[in-house]
């Protein structure tokens, strides 16, 4: 499962709690600009239960779409 950290309705540590007290097993990769490595929301998705991380490609001169980000990992 791909949850961004920003999403509507509930965001995306939200969501891993839901799923995670559920009994969901799944794999979740969090996928925002927001989660670098070390930054806050990424350890605390990371406490709560996601697998990994992924960053978003940022920058207006990016061609890299996320889609081609995650083919590539």
């Amino acid at each position: 499962m791909t949850l961004d950290v920003e999403m509507p309705v509930m965001d995306g540590l939200e969501t891993i709690q839901a799923v995670r007290a559920s009994g969901y097993k799944t794999k979740i990769i969090m996928f925002s600009t927001l989660t670098t490595a070390g930054a806050e929301k990424t350890l605390k998705a990371m406490a709560l239960g996601a697998t990994d991380f992924v960053g978003k490609p940022s920058g207006a001169n990016t061609t890299v779409t996320p889609a081609d980000k995650i083919k590539e990992l």
